[in-house]
C-alpha cells in the first residue's frame, strides 16, 4: 500500500468482536423507533454491508455505533453495544 512520500502506511487487521443487543433508537418527536430490538454480531476482520430502503435506519445504526447518537444527535437509545464482550 502506497502512502505519501516520506511516510509509510501500517495497516493493522481489526481484532475486536462487535456485539449489538436489543438496540432501539427513537428520534425526538417520532412515534415509532427507527431501530427496534436490533441484534448484531460482527467477527474480527469480517466485512459487512448494510442494505435497505430510504429511512430504514442504516445511517442511524452507523451514527449510533460511532457514538454520534445520542451525544451529537439527540435521540432515545436503549440496548447494548460492546466490543469483545
Amino acid at each position: 500500500m502506497e502512502g505519501l512520500p516520506g511516510y509509510h502506511t501500517v495497516v493493522t487487521p481489526p481484532r475486536a468482536h462487535l456485539q449489538v443487543r436489543e438496540l432501539s433508537v427513537r428520534w425526538p418527536g417520532a412515534v415509532d423507533p427507527v431501530l427496534e430490538g436490533l441484534g448484531l454480531d460482527l467477527a474480527p476482520g469480517s466485512v459487512t454491508g448494510l442494505q435497505g430502503s430510504s429511512g430504514g435506519g442504516k445511517t442511524t445504526l452507523l451514527q449510533t455505533l460511532a457514538g454520534l447518537v445520542p451525544w451529537i444527535h439527540p435521540a432515545e437509545v436503549s440496548g447494548r453495544v460492546g466490543l469483545d464482550g
